[in-house]
């Protein structure tokens, strides 16, 4: 595992700028991080990064309520 399995509180969007691995989301499944993709990992939601096999350069975002 690159970044074991953990959640946060907020959104966690992120956008793969570069290289390529894949991300389970608990209840939603495996999904690939490559360029192009953007994954929204809901709040409270166990989720890790896994199977790089591309350097990954991501762009992450971590939202909280929208008022």
């Amino acid at each position: 595992e690159v970044v074991s399995e953990h959640s946060h509180p907020v959104h966690d969007i992120l956008f793969p700028l570069s290289g390529k691995g894949k991300i389970w989301i608990k209840g939603l499944g495996d999904f690939e991080l490559k360029n192009g993709a953007v994954v929204c990992v809901p709040p409270g939601a166990v989720h890790k990064v896994y199977e790089v096999t591309e350097d990954l350069e991501l762009y992450d975002i971590f939202s909280g309520p929208i008022l």
